[in-house]
């Protein structure tokens, strides 16, 4: 039999990349390394070269200080975090767009919930066909940290799929055909993470503050709620929403149940062409001049609400409604700038 390789010894483990990775050969896995960087992305076979495939276990907390490709089966100990220090590029998953890839790369819990993949100020995580299940917060963004998304990216059955601290970052991130799945039940909650679980469902998709989203062809479906955006430039086309409410959690002034929450001080949200299925709110904006273009909304209990906006601006065009309570509701907006409602 083949023994799987283990990174780190146990949920206290600090492993540096660099030194690790110093494996030349991918045909010979070495227990306990990793491939040389050159190798792990396989420059020698040019820009578009498929990655060399490495399976391991993660154990603790893996620092990235080295530009990076991580490609197969990584499986995550209680509470593992990978760490992408500033500077530093990391590329998880491989995919060609002409040839497509025969390979998934996935990460997973092995045991109890994994922290997180957090990506540190001034750094770059980039992630494509790829599956991460059972994390905390699947992917954590500091201050100044750009994350990209694309082909078939999924978030599936972590408490937060794309986190950061509302308050201090400013965070990029641009998601194209990724998607957020709450199938249950969670994995028992990581040793380190107690407390900050709050709910037994996927509170969101997408959690950010500060930060600029831009989302095409993002699909979350079973959450609590879909995107949650506060004092962030907010941009989705082509997106999908079925199945966002509240599941019986408590309001606490701020219910659950919203495919889009976008709130904040004098910033842009624009959402155009996309689909919202059997949600309690599609649309909750507060505080933000916002676009609302051409969207299906469809049993839904409201479709779009504008909450308190005193000198914001609406443009609501070309939306198809069929909401239970609601179609278009303008709640305490307070003396705003300009409404435009047309053709709804």
């Amino acid at each position: 039999s083949t023994l799987m390789n283990q990174i780190g010894t146990n949920d206290a483990s600090v492993t540096y990349l660099s030194s690790i990775a110093i494996n030349n050969d991918p045909g010979m896995p070495l227990l306990g390394l990793l491939l040389w960087p050159s190798k792990a992305c396989n420059s020698a076979g040019g820009p578009q070269a498929e990655y060399n495939v490495q399976n391991f276990i993660l154990h603790g907390k893996l620092i990235i200080d080295r530009d990076y490709c991580f490609y197969g089966k990584i499986y995550m100990d209680d509470g593992a975090i990978i760490q992408v220090n500033p500077g530093y590029t990391c590329n998880i998953g491989w995919y060609d767009p002409n040839l497509g890839s025969l390979l998934r790369t996935t990460i997973d819990a092995c045991g109890k919930m994994w922290k997180t993949i957090e990506v540190e100020p001034n750094a770059y995580l980039n992630i494509m066909n790829t599956d991460l299940n059972g994390a905390l917060y699947g992917t954590y963004l500091k201050d100044d940290a750009i994350l990209t998304t694309k082909y078939n990216v999924s978030y599936n059955n972590n408490y937060i799929g794309i986190y950061n601290d509302l308050e201090d970052s400013k965070s990029i991130a641009n998601l194209t055909s990724t998607n957020f799945y709450y199938s249950g039940p969670f994995k028992e909650n990581c040793s380190s993470c107690n407390g900050l679980r709050l709910y037994d469902r996927t509170l969101a998709g997408v959690y950010l503050g500060n930060s600029q989203i831009i989302g095409n062809n993002v699909d979350a479906e079973n959450l609590l709620n879909g995107i949650i955006s506060y004092n962030s430039m907010l941009k989705l086309y082509g997106c999908y929403f079925n199945e966002i409410r509240d599941y019986g959690t408590p309001d606490n002034g701020n219910p659950n149940g919203k495919a889009i929450n976008i709130q904040g001080y004098a910033q842009n949200g624009k959402i155009e062409l996309s689909q919202f299925d059997n949600c309690n709110w599609a649309i909750y904006s507060k505080g933000v001049n916002c676009e609302v273009i051409r969207n299906n909304m469809y049993n839904v209990l409201t479709g779009i609400q504008f909450d308190y906006s005193p000198g914001r601006s609406f443009k609501v065009f070309h939306n198809d409604i069929e909401a239970e309570n609601l179609g278009i509701n303008f709640c305490w907006t307070g003396e705003v700038n300009t409404v435009s409602v047309t053709e709804n």
